[in-house]
């Protein structure tokens, strides 16, 4: 995660398909810059190849709990984060956080309140 965290920066050309869609995991690996999608994309992909669940998920980093009142669509989020699971305790990771440090188990949760994790299996918001 501090690779992710410190080492891509955070920086998004928005246009196009990728307004939405994240870049490759090995683009934004290989140029070391994306915004938060394509940072969660990178470090999801990095979380599975260590055997950890992972999932990115939706959020809104001004609504908090006020998302459960939207139907989930393009306009109701405008961030994505990380959830996964260690020891089966469900972690949450913000990888534009580049300045927060310490052990994942030591670190407070972001802030946003509630999340829609991008999981076939996922029905509502997750707190």
């Amino acid at each position: 995660m501090v690779f992710v965290r410190q080492v891509v920066r955070y920086f998004g050309i928005e246009l196009g398909t990728n307004s939405h869609e994240p870049h490759p995991p090995s683009q934004v690996f290989a140029q070391r810059y994306g915004d938060c999608k394509d940072k969660a994309h990178l470090l999801v992909t990095i979380l599975r190849a260590l055997g950890l669940v992972a999932w990115p998920a939706l959020t809104n980093t001004g609504e908090g709990r006020g998302i459960d009142d939207f139907l989930p669509s393009v306009s109701s989020f405008n961030h994505v984060i990380v959830r996964l699971i260690v020891d089966g305790v469900p972690r949450w990771v913000d990888p534009t956080a580049s300045s927060q440090r310490g052990r994942l188990d030591e670190l407070p949760p972001p802030s946003y309140e509630r999340a829609l994790i991008v999981d076939p299996s996922t029905t509502e918001h997750t707190a």
